[in-house]
């Protein structure tokens, strides 16, 4: 009844493969109105946008259409995004600060509740926009390389978290019983980073064990 698989993640794999089955009226539809029908996209995310529906939400629409739309006009996204790299840092820092700020003292602010989902909303946009020009910025300069045991386990540590990070966290809390905002704080990070450590075990063990199986299971060709 709330619209999400069993396995809560995967509404994002549903929602994938129902917009690649929907592709060629996205594929007109941004053919014909260029990128006005993305500000389209865009608005009715950033202002309507409510919790995952039965078959599809809007930032799976806006998003897959926006990717869409670089593609059909030949645009190179990473060129793009870097012409306003510093623009967009500093209006995500000063979103995210509001954002901060007003999840605490949201009594005393009264915004109306489509207004706050908006600046919400634009504050996820452009911080999806800051982390990719910082990431491209350390690849760049070589501050990191590409782990390819990594690139291959992201899939299956994506499917594989949910229910590990739900005995996880039961686990802490029973240990760590926190008392203060520190120690949630603690297995806030530790829960997660503790169940990625599980997955890459469990993932490492069965590509030596299964590796066809793994590589089907994870989508390898």
């Amino acid at each position: 009844s709330s619209g999400l698989p069993i396995n809560t993640p995967l509404w994002f794999v549903r929602d994938l493969i129902v917009m690649v089955l929907i592709s060629p009226i996205i594929y007109r539809i941004i053919s014909n109105t260029k990128w006005y029908s993305i500000c389209l996209f865009g608005l009715l995310w950033v202002v309507f946008y409510d919790d995952i529906k039965v078959y599809l939400n809007l930032s799976s629409i806006f998003f897959f259409s926006l990717g869409a739309y670089f593609s059909i006009q030949r645009q190179d996204i990473v060129r793009v995004l870097e012409k306003v790299k510093n623009y967009n840092y500093v209006v995500s820092v000063l979103l995210l600060l509001f954002e901060m700020v007003y999840f605490n003292f949201k009594e005393y602010f009264g915004l109306h509740l489509m207004l706050s989902q908006f600046i919400y909303n634009a504050c996820v946009f452009t911080l999806i926009v800051s982390c990719l020009n910082i990431s491209l910025t350390i690849l760049r300069k070589k501050g990191c390389f590409i782990n390819d045991f990594l690139c291959s386990s992201n899939f299956f540590i994506y499917v594989f978290h949910r229910f590990p990070l739900a005995v996880i966290i039961v686990l802490l809390v029973g240990v760590i019983a926190p008392k203060s905002d520190i120690q949630a704080l603690l297995i806030y990070f530790l829960a997660p980073l503790l169940t990625i450590v599980v997955g890459l075990s469990v993932y490492a063990l069965l590509r030596k064990i299964l590796p066809r199986f793994t590589a089907l299971i994870t989508g390898g060709r």
